[in-house]
């Protein structure tokens, strides 16, 4: 079973991710010979509080994906209110060849405006969905299986 098994971080539970538009746009994209982007690599943090994916204006600046609205969402610290784009989020896997561990074709993402220092998305419950998350506390480490 494919998997990402890692250290906790200073930040905590952080992993890569890749960022990209979501999966109609880049059917469009093909249908009309356009070139196809990469997704963004980045850096993700887990955060089991969070039903909601939410990704770094920076990132989103680059991929240029669809606005879809405001929404808002609850944190420990009160509600927060953001602009709502679909994209895709994937967590890769660390064998090439392999397809990702986690992956949402289209998702909807809050922006993040105010991020921590080298983290671009905050990984939230509806993306935690599509996987298995295992958190080993006394080694300090966490694995992702898909």
């Amino acid at each position: 079973m494919p998997h990402l098994r890692l250290s906790l971080s200073a930040n905590g539970l952080e992993l890569p991710v890749l960022v990209g538009l979501d999966g109609q746009a880049l059917a469009t994209l093909r249908a009309s010979g356009q070139p196809i982007p990469a997704p963004i690599s980045g850096r993700g943090l887990i955060d089991t509080a969070s039903d909601i994916t939410c990704v770094t204006s920076a990132v989103l600046n680059r991929i240029n994906p669809t606005r879809i609205g405001s929404a808002t969402t609850n944190t420990m610290s009160g509600s927060l209110k953001g602009r709502i784009f679909e994209v895709s989020v994937g967590i890769p896997s660390p064998r090439r060849g392999i397809g990702p561990l986690a992956l949402q074709e289209r998702l909807l993402v809050m922006e993040w405006q105010q991020p921590l220092p080298g983290i671009d998305v905050l990984i939230g419950l509806d993306l935690l969905a599509e996987c298995v998350l295992l958190f080993d506390g006394p080694r300090r480490e966490f694995t992702v299986f898909d």
